[in-house]
């Protein structure tokens, strides 16, 4: 694995998401943590078995999963990219956003759910793959999500 200038970095984007499930299993077993693995293993697994892990990149930051389609960590990018974060705070949800949302507002954002969040997240990325991509074809396990 490689590392940049500000430390930890994961060669792939298949590893990304290994290694954000692996993280999350490191939580406590407390109540809070507990029900916060119930909701992420079902997406991550949904991710990874769809194949959409191949083409994102994940990141996990206490409670937020961050999904992006930068090939370098979002902090070092300039201008800002925008990416993808699975909340789990007060209200699960699903946003957008340019910024870091443990300080920042969302661009726009959805609740979710345990039944609706992979779709909802879907076409999120759907989304963020349009804007960041826009010259490359949407990866298969998002249509029929395609660039408008």
């Amino acid at each position: 694995m490689n590392t940049d200038a500000r430390g930890f970095y994961l060669d792939t984007n298949e590893d990304s998401w290994h290694w954000v499930a692996q993280g999350i299993e490191e939580y406590p077993n407390t109540e809070y943590w507990a029900d916060y693995k119930d909701f992420a293993r079902p997406v991550i697994k949904a991710v990874i078995d769809s194949g959409l892990h191949h083409h994102f990149r994940a990141g996990f930051s206490v409670s937020h999963i961050i999904v992006s389609t930068a090939d370098r960590r979002l902090e070092l990018c300039e201008p800002r990219q925008p990416h993808v974060t699975l909340r789990f705070e007060k209200e699960k949800q699903v946003a957008w956003s340019h910024a870091n949302l443990h300080f920042h507002k969302a661009e726009r954002f959805q609740p979710v759910n345990a039944e609706n969040v992979f779709p909802i997240l879907k076409s999120f990325l759907a989304d963020l793959w349009c804007d960041t991509r826009p010259n490359e074809q949407v990866p298969a396990a998002l249509a029929p999500d395609t660039c408008q």
